[in-house]
């Protein structure tokens, strides 16, 4: 775990489907994290922080599906569809409503 570093001595760099990052460490040898990303991301929305405790990266999708893993080699993810069960049901200003689907089925 890396704490109590400053932000000028982190370096962070995102591509589409890679992350990179380069930490100077005071007491030691340098830190270097390279991550082949297994969705692509978007570079000029993505963010790092510098924190006290920890150095915080997030990454923006393009699109808002689930990811299996952040790393390696997939294709691209695809939406899960969802249907659903219940057929809607419209507003009516009568306390009681009927389902005309059954009347007539």
């Amino acid at each position: 775990m890396i704490k109590s570093v400053q932000k000028n001595d982190v370096r962070v760099g995102f591509s589409e489907r890679e992350l990179s990052a380069l930490v100077k460490i005071p007491a030691g040898e340098d830190y270097s994290l390279k991550l082949r990303l297994l969705h692509p991301i978007i570079p000029e929305q993505s963010t790092f922080k510098v924190l006290s405790t920890k150095i915080e990266i997030k990454m923006k999708k393009p699109e808002a599906v689930r990811w299996e893993k952040l790393e390696g080699q997939g294709d691209e993810p695809t939406p899960k569809q969802f249907t659903a069960d219940v057929k809607n049901m419209y507003p009516s200003s009568s306390h009681y409503t009927r389902n005309w689907d059954k009347l007539v089925g």
